[in-house]
């Protein structure tokens, strides 16, 4: 499963305090039969704030954690993706609602490289905004990639897992995560095309090679085509000196390969951790001091890591219970679903 790169902070002895949550989310996810956990740490603080959390880890258990995304290239990728987008929005709820998809299409593609799901609630944020956003603040090339993406939010439905204690997302369409990949290959197509003033696959042979993996996938199940995909890399390399702009698309060489292996894609689904955040937050106070204590007024609160920037997130006292209350209203989550489902038939 995919989780953020999360640290609870609150106060001990007066003084501000932040842990590193993996081990005790670690814990919690193999308790649910989680054998694999991957952070994403595009930065080099990010790295740092995960390695002080594995030392909290058994040594036996840290094997289980892997770091994704190292250098940044997926999370490189998204932001190009996004930027037109990000540059039409100005004002709430359109700015915050981009920031959110920066959340969903990363943790998206990332889940579905490594064929995993996602530990967070990004899909139902995301889909919660797109009754509100007004569409035509997104001009030209922005306008088609928010419809893009508003459809493919849409197609995840909340449902209930067996015991009725944890909401979960699922993708209702087909080869979601394909279709991710493809969108935002054809829009590098674009700018290559753009940047370089040439038309044609021809003159950019990775893309070319992608749009193939698009209707030929039963050739990229072959052991000819693993061959070919190895060699991909080395031609796209050849051809960026000579045309620059193809480095905005050289570092997808390994999403075509991780493709060629099924012919649907795989639709990673989005476990919230819901109330169990609660319980992740006391438990990684605890590692420290007994006497940790959440920030006055909080029940709870969260510091997000990526790529060198932060978030913050918290429940207020007197909100106990809510997210339980969330986690267990298929009705409400349905709802909100059905009216995203009808501004999207709005916008389309």
């Amino acid at each position: 499963m995919l989780i953020e790169n999360t640290e609870a902070t609150g106060e001990l002895y007066g003084r501000p305090l932040s842990v590193s949550t993996l081990a005790t989310t670690s814990l919690l996810l193999t308790s649910r039969g989680v054998d694999k956990i991957l952070v994403a740490t595009p930065a080099e603080s990010d790295r740092l704030i995960v390695e002080r959390g594995l030392l909290s880890l058994p040594p036996e258990r840290r094997a289980n954690v892997a770091l994704v995304d190292t250098d940044s290239r997926t999370l490189d990728r998204i932001l190009r993706y996004l930027y037109p987008l990000h540059a039409c929005a100005k004002k709430w709820p359109e700015d915050a609602f981009v920031g959110f998809l920066v959340d969903f299409v990363y943790q998206v593609a990332l889940a579905a490289k490594f064929k995993a799901a996602v530990g967070t609630d990004a899909v139902s944020v995301v889909r919660g905004f797109i009754p509100i956003v007004d569409p035509s603040v997104f001009r030209g090339e922005a306008g088609f990639r928010f419809a893009e993406l508003a459809a493919m939010i849409c197609s995840y439905e909340p449902a209930l897992l067996s015991q009725g204690a944890l909401r979960t997302d699922v993708d209702t369409g087909s080869g979601l995560s394909s279709r991710l990949w493809k969108l935002i290959e054809t829009a590098e197509f674009r700018q290559v095309v753009e940047e370089s003033g040439k038309l044609g696959w021809v003159e950019h042979p990775l893309i070319a090679a992608r749009h193939l993996k698009n209707t030929l996938a039963s050739y990229f199940q072959s052991k000819e085509a693993n061959a070919l995909l190895k060699s991909i890399g080395t031609v796209a390399g050849l051809g960026a000196s000579a045309h620059l702009p193809l480095e905005v698309a050289k570092a997808s060489a390994d999403v075509l390969a991780n493709f060629a292996e099924s012919k649907e894609g795989y639709r990673p689904p989005f476990f919230p951790l819901g109330p169990a955040e609660e319980g992740i937050h006391r438990m990684a106070l605890a590692t420290v001091s007994a006497d940790a204590r959440p920030g006055s007024g909080t029940i709870f609160s969260f510091t997000t890591h990526r790529g060198g920037g932060e978030r913050h997130s918290w429940l207020n006292t007197g909100q106990e219970g809510k997210l339980g209350r969330e986690a267990s209203d298929l009705d409400g989550a349905k709802a909100r679903w059905e009216e995203a489902q009808k501004a999207l038939a709005k916008i389309l």
